[in-house]
């Protein structure tokens, strides 16, 4: 008798499947996965994450994602700023069959290829940094500096420019992220002034973490001799306050006074815990939307800063 009952308990169990799973299989509807923002037991979502690096505050960024993708089965790798090593691990992932893959490249240009072929393949590809239009059906996310760039570029030529002036600005950013979005935000400022006539020229520095401030005073007195007349620049703009301590030290080498009554800097607010944390909760709120087959509407966020 006992056996006969669960003989009949199974077979029930066996026809719910199939009404569960059998409409959804004819009507060509969307598989949904299990994501929670918080991961979470039960979340089958396969995520592959690739970093260029771990060095300062990339090593923020990926230990943000180690807590906050701790729910999910994620793998997060690191490119160690080689872009044939990029592209081998997105080509990894693919081949894995992940659901999800999120990028920082090390070379736009370089993973062209691979991430139009995993989005083919129907992955959802997230790019950290600024939309360039290489990549097809991706979603972009990145740092938000325009208000922030915008108060600074206007506090220099309101207060120390005359408009019939011309004035080089020297920007020295990190070579990552957060640096690039910081630049775009300044040049784009810059770019609007010179459209309605007023007269600045501006120079970027790209840094690397491991850079010495002997180092980078050699390049600022490089730039100055060969490419500025022999004059120093007139503000000099830093993507953070990292960026703007080895540059005060590069120019306290070269002799040069800073501040009020010298060469006026300016420097973005970027800070690397509570922002990096933000643009991970941004990927995590994309990746949960995406999988339960929610609309995602743009291809575009930005974390402001």
């Amino acid at each position: 008798m006992k056996k006969k009952l669960t003989h009949l308990i199974a077979i029930c169990l066996s026809f719910l499947m199939m009404a569960t799973v059998l409409p959804s299989i004819l009507l060509g509807m969307p598989e949904t996965k299990t994501a929670s923002a918080a991961g979470g037991e039960g979340n089958d979502v396969k995520v592959g994450v690739s970093l260029p690096s771990v060095q300062n505050e990339m090593g923020t960024l990926s230990g943000l994602m180690q807590t906050m993708f701790a729910g999910y089965s994620a793998d997060i790798l690191i490119a160690n700023n080689n872009a044939i090593d990029q592209v081998n691990q997105l080509r990894n992932f693919i081949d894995r069959g992940v659901d999800v893959i999120v990028v920082m490249p090390v070379d736009e240009v370089a993973l062209v290829e691979v991430i139009n072929e995993a989005t083919v393949e129907g992955i959802f590809v997230i790019v950290i940094g600024q939309n360039h239009g290489l990549y097809n059906s991706v979603v972009y996310v990145d740092f938000d500096y325009s208000a922030e760039a915008e108060a600074q570029v206007d506090d220099y030529v309101e207060n120390h420019m005359d408009q019939s002036e011309s004035k080089t600005f020297l920007i020295i950013a990190c070579n990552n992220g957060h640096g690039r979005s910081y630049y775009n935000s300044i040049v784009n400022r810059i770019l609007n002034y010179r459209d309605n006539g007023t007269n600045i020229d501006y120079e970027v520095l790209w840094i690397n973490s491991n850079i010495t401030a002997r180092s980078l005073a050699d390049q600022i007195s490089e730039w100055i001799y060969f490419e500025n007349g022999n004059n120093p620049p007139d503000a000099i703009y830093c993507c953070c306050y990292e960026c703007k301590t080895i540059t005060i030290e590069a120019l306290t080498l070269l002799g040069y006074t800073f501040g009020p009554d010298g060469i006026p800097i300016y420097v973005g607010s970027f800070n690397p815990s509570d922002d990096y944390e933000k643009l991970v909760a941004l990927i995590l709120d994309l990746i949960n939307k995406k999988m339960n087959n929610e609309e995602i509407e743009g291809d575009t966020f930005l974390v402001e800063i």
